[in-house]
């Protein structure tokens, strides 16, 4: 996929079971400043841990579009004090099937 527009193939593809196949890449995860960082959190989530996780990946073959590079960082936050999961800094997407890995 190289446009916004696309064949009603292609959302078919994107709907029926979305996978990223053929994926290559590293995961990271380093400690930091947990003042520096908990200044990035917007509330009411609050900050776990002063860890920033992240991640480089080439999607080779998506289900969903053309291949695409996708980079991240990330916190982990907790909401109310119950839930955990991650609050992205950054996203950064390049390549032909970027724009579908937005959706």
């Amino acid at each position: 996929m190289s446009s916004y527009v696309v064949s009603q193939e292609d959302v078919k593809n994107f709907l029926n079971l979305p996978s990223m196949n053929d994926q290559e890449g590293i995961s990271f995860a380093y400690a930091t400043d947990p003042d520096a960082l908990a200044k990035l959190i917007p509330a009411p989530l609050k900050l776990v841990a002063p860890v920033v996780c992240g991640y480089v990946v080439h999607m080779g073959k998506p289900s969903f579009g053309g291949p695409y590079l996708e980079q991240t960082l990330f916190a982990l936050v907790s909401y109310k004090d119950k839930m955990m999961g991650s609050y992205p800094l950054t996203l950064l997407l390049h390549g032909p099937g970027a724009e579908a890995g937005l959706v």
